[in-house]
């Protein structure tokens, strides 16, 4: 969105003089900042040369309203950023580039690709009032933000674009949610995620590899029914390109039919959950193993 456009929508009228000048700071200081450093600029050009890995994660963050604090989310970046050595894509805005950067210092120059676009940039943005009707009609205690519903909505386009790009030559594509590495004692056995050893023998050609941390009801007897409760885990998805594409496909036509319904199509898990039941030959759902982590997170030691 232009600086002209945020300054109309933003600026109204009985505004107090320090609430204009806070606005226009930060909506200035973002537009600024839109002229990276020389060594940003050279970290984001997409005609840098990167080495080979056979496995891509993709990953993003955006500064938005969350149930978490933003310091357990920064603790969370830098276990995940700093300590993961993994080929990685990385979805953000200008406000929270320089902080990315130095969460991943450690693996700037071989092992990652920075992509930034504004929120309102994105694809899913053009739901956003599909978004905010859902969010009212929430539970006030329990609502996330729309704006949490375009991020979630649009985790699967950011893979689509890694795996057009594709700047590492992969041929497997993981998203991990960028919080998602929580303990960081945990850190060290999980080093080698993803390791292609595990993706050979464990992973199919043919089906997007989920997380069922809670299985579905045995009774239900139609697709939709059980789907807003706890089942299938949004933190981390992996697959080929082919089992991406088709899943990606049935995703996006399953939450249209979804939001017909009533149903809050603007939480990705709901959506998961029902294509995990109205079409599960196009996914590969493992139940987490005793081990030394939280079950939610189980895929990172799956992969490891």
């Amino acid at each position: 969105m232009s600086r002209h456009r945020l300054l109309q929508r933003y600026l109204r009228p009985g505004l107090s003089a320090a609430v204009i000048v806070l606005l226009l700071y930060f909506i200035l200081r973002d537009d600024a900042s839109r002229f990276a450093s020389p060594d940003q600029s050279a970290l984001l050009t997409r005609n840098r040369t990167y080495p080979r890995s056979p496995i891509t994660v993709v990953t993003a963050y955006y500064y938005l309203p969350s149930r978490h604090a933003y310091s357990e989310y920064l603790a969370w970046m830098d276990n995940f950023l700093n300590h993961i050595p993994c080929h990685l894509y990385i979805f953000t805005h200008h406000t929270m580039l320089d902080i990315i950067v130095s969460k991943r210092r450690s693996f700037l120059r071989d092992r990652t690709r920075f992509i930034v676009r504004e929120l309102e940039e994105l694809e899913e943005y053009s739901n956003m009032t599909v978004y905010q009707k859902l969010r009212d009609n929430e539970n006030r205690d329990t609502a996330h933000s729309a704006e949490n519903y375009v991020i979630w909505n649009q985790k699967w386009r950011f893979v689509l674009e890694a795996m057009e790009e594709n700047v590492f030559q992969s041929e497997y594509f993981l998203w991990v949610d960028i919080g998602s590495f929580r303990d960081r004692s945990l850190l060290y056995p999980q080093r080698s995620f993803p390791s292609i050893d595990s993706v050979q023998s464990l992973a199919p050609k043919d089906k997007l590899t989920l997380l069922l941390v809670y299985p579905f009801v045995a009774n239900a007897s139609d697709w939709w029914e059980d789907i807003t409760a706890d089942h299938v885990g949004a933190g981390i998805a992996g697959g080929y390109p082919h089992a991406w594409r088709q899943w990606i496909e049935k995703y996006y036509e399953t939450q249209r039919v979804l939001l017909t319904r009533g149903v809050n199509a603007g939480k990705e898990q709901n959506v998961m959950n029902a294509v995990a039941r109205r079409y599960p030959e196009t996914v590969h759902l493992v139940t987490p193993q005793p081990y030394f982590g939280d079950r939610w997170f189980y895929l990172q030691y799956y992969f490891a």
